[in-house]
């Protein structure tokens, strides 16, 4: 297995800010993914298979800005490469433009809160947690156009009814802001813009460790940041994202449970307020955990498992398990032509 790190995301980002009177000094994203594209099609390891050995951890949703426009030579050059990506192409919908890119996905988890991660399990476990609903997101404005169909169903009629049965239940915190942290302006190249989303971050942070249920809402894409996010801070995730793609799902190695409580989108949206109640209840929890607390203990395998700023965590080999279990051993690929995709 030949692992590929995320030098394009790295590149995509970085400009032309490479530095001054180094090799790459003054370039562009364009002229590095070309020199990087030949020089891997040149290499011993990618002609002995084709790529078809090769696994890219490329989590960004923005596949043709980094790694090629559909036909372009980069482009084919993946076509035999796995990617670990947010969601298979199964699940994907919205902006998961990599439906069009490389052999074949794999489900990985997203990088967790800096905020919740440098904290103890013991730590979170002890805060007694007043607030009892959280959500913190958008309802318009998204990156996806409203009028696509799965955005505007899955995405912000439930975001929507969120923030409307928040302002209702005693104590709890749903606020609305812009999408993808828009009032910092998004650039993370201007250092003062990223103090602001790093600003933020810490705030929806400390807000989660403070919070019982935390609620995970689609955006763009069914996957979000958010359910990592609330498992490393133990706040109960109440997933209302019917197409939520769990991580792992060819080798499953935690169980269902391991990711908090999983409410059918039609169900809350007949009745947000009354379904709000009744997760708060521990109506919705799994057999013998029928409270927070207990929902909450049942994050632990997760938050161990999966997290990547933890000197033990487990990511890497789950990754390995996943694209051997599937990917890997696939020899043709199962993303699908334009022509029988529609982006919404």
């Amino acid at each position: 297995v030949v692992i590929l790190p995320r030098l394009p995301l790295t590149s995509l980002r970085a400009g032309r800010a490479c530095p001054a009177g180094g090799r790459l000094a003054g370039t562009e994203h364009t002229g590095r993914l070309a020199a990087a594209v030949a020089a891997m099609l040149l290499h011993p390891a990618y002609e002995r298979r084709s790529g078809h050995d090769h696994l890219l951890l490329f989590n960004y949703w923005d596949a043709w800005g980094a790694l090629g426009e559909r036909g372009s030579i980069s482009h084919r050059a993946f076509a035999n490469v796995s990617l670990g990506w947010h969601e298979t192409h199964e699940a994907a919908w919205g902006m998961a433009n990599h439906r069009h890119v490389g052999k074949c996905q794999l489900a990985l988890p997203y990088v967790e809160s800096a905020a919740c991660s440098s904290l103890s399990e013991e730590e979170l476990l002890a805060r007694e947690r007043r607030v009892p609903f959280f959500f913190s997101g958008a309802a318009t404005g998204f990156d996806t156009a409203e009028d696509c169909p799965n955005v505007a169903r899955h995405a912000l009629d439930v975001r929507r009814a969120i923030l409307t049965a928040g302002t209702q239940l005693d104590g709890a915190t749903t606020r609305g802001v812009l999408h993808n942290m828009r009032a910092c302006n998004g650039s993370a190249l201007d250092p003062s813009e990223n103090a602001c989303e790093q600003a933020l971050k810490q705030l929806t942070g400390a807000e989660m460790a403070g919070a019982r249920f935390c609620a995970i809402a689609a955006g763009d894409t069914p996957s979000t940041g958010r359910l990592y996010d609330s498992i490393a801070c133990l706040c109960v995730p109440v997933i209302l994202v019917d197409d939520l793609q769990l991580p792992f799902p060819r080798t499953r190695p935690l169980p269902p449970s391991s990711y908090g409580v999983r409410y059918p989108e039609a169900d809350f949206l007949a009745d947000p307020l009354g379904a709000a109640r009744r997760i708060l209840e521990g109506a919705a929890g799994p057999p013998g955990a029928r409270n927070w607390r207990g929902m909450q203990r049942l994050l632990l395998p997760a938050r161990r498992a999966l997290a990547y700023r933890h000197a033990h965590s487990d990511v890497a080999t789950l990754v390995l398990r996943e694209a051997w279990a599937g990917c890997l051993q696939e020899r043709g690929s199962t993303a699908r032509p334009v022509s029988q995709v529609a982006k919404c």
